[in-house]
């Protein structure tokens, strides 16, 4: 991970909807975690806290913080500890799956005071990997059921060897200079911008959407236009950047946009929303059934809570 802490600092911030550009961050992010708090006082780092380098390079964190968090490359998290099983212990949040949310609430200790619910995918779930492997080790094991003969059977991942997602080059240059992605749709020719919501902005969008269909007291979910509103930051139109959700909606509505060109944005999206890739080949020792792809369940009961033989 050494690769992901040399300091990438902001040149060409993105222009917005009045044709002004935001000022990049006059201290490198990196240089404020360390040296200061919010406050501004010497801020002095909480026992067992490292710098966590985050695989999405602070790309998408251009409108938290007044722009203090763009290209911000690490994050200082603090591991585990004995005041967590609080939260590991608590029923309702694994009821309502948020104990993540709530581990992450309470061990995001920077001083530039980083909201949790701001983080994309890949730098929660780079987060998560961390403090799992630093409070059990790098080994996770879940019992997992052939489809073959229905027999469960131990399947083991080593957290340790798990490669560090990365952007491509032409990708990532757009991202750190302007905080989004701009395709050109093939069959109406507009031009999209894209980004990757944070946790915080998909729980808001599930709220809505469950709130939309009860209102229209609808059968469907509503998820395929939601979820496009989501990967969608912007729209090109006569010069200017539609930001409004609503607007962008009606405007797709107005142009009748094709089923094409809505499938074109979200395969634009997954070169934006890297992963880390925990596929494996799993063989049953009962039946010797193979089955490939099996990938390691982060969110899984046993993950912060192994049976460690103490």
């Amino acid at each position: 991970m050494d690769e992901l802490l040399n300091p990438l600092h902001p040149k060409n911030p993105r222009n917005i909807d009045d044709g002004t550009k935001p000022p990049p961050p006059t201290t490198p992010p990196n240089a404020i975690n360390e040296e200061a708090g919010s406050g501004g006082s010497k801020w002095e780092r909480p026992e067992g806290a490292e710098p966590i380098p985050l695989p999405s390079k602070g790309v998408f964190y251009l409108a938290e913080g007044q722009g203090r968090y763009w290209n911000m490359e690490s994050l200082m998290v603090r591991q585990l500890n004995y005041t967590d099983e609080d939260i590991l212990t608590t029923r309702a949040y694994f009821e309502n799956l948020t104990v993540f949310n709530e581990i992450l609430r309470n061990v995001i200790v920077d001083p530039n005071r980083f909201p949790y619910s701001s983080l994309v995918p890949v730098d929660r779930d780079t987060i998560l990997l961390w403090l799992r492997s630093k409070a059990f080790g790098n080994e996770f094991e879940i019992e997992y059921t052939c489809p073959e003969c229905k027999i469960a059977y131990p399947v083991i991942w080593d957290i340790s060897t798990f490669d560090i997602p990365t952007y491509e080059d032409y990708v990532y240059e757009q991202l750190k200079t302007q905080g989004e992605f701009t395709v050109e749709l093939p069959q109406s020719g507009v031009r999209v911008r894209l980004t990757v919501p944070s946790i915080g902005q998909s729980a808001d969008a599930e709220k809505r959407m469950l709130a939309k269909k009860q209102a229209k007291r609808a059968t469907n979910d509503f998820y395929g236009t939601s979820s496009l509103m989501l990967i969608v930051a912007g729209v090109e139109d006569n010069g200017r950047v539609m930001r409004n959700k609503n607007e962008i909606e009606n405007f797709f509505n107005k142009i009748n946009l094709t089923l094409g060109d809505s499938r074109f944005i979200r395969k634009q999206a997954e070169r934006l929303n890297i992963k880390y890739n925990t596929a494996k080949a799993c063989e049953c020792p009962h039946c010797n059934h193979i089955v490939e792809g099996v990938e390691m369940p982060i969110y899984h009961p046993n993950f912060f809570w192994p049976d460690t033989g103490i």
